[in-house]
């Protein structure tokens, strides 16, 4: 079984900039299609989520990745 990526692609805090490019919301930092060939694991990786049935936003999915951090102090 081939492990996950946790990194832009397929994170809910990445807002896609084109031509493969990345903007995470948490750094601000804007990550290339090469930079992101690369194998790494992003620690602010949160999968897209939904509730009530609507897609949320990339600032309620950085409160819940800030929380996760926070519970395993």
């Amino acid at each position: 079984m081939m492990a996950i990526r946790k990194s832009c692609p397929g994170c809910g805090l990445a807002l896609p900039e084109g031509g493969g490019s990345y903007r995470c919301f948490v750094s601000k930092r804007v990550y290339s299609a090469e930079e992101l060939a690369r194998p790494w694991d992003c620690p602010f990786y949160i999968p897209p989520r939904s509730g009530l049935g609507e897609q949320l936003s990339p600032e309620q999915l950085y409160l819940l990745k800030k929380d996760e951090f926070e519970r395993k102090k």
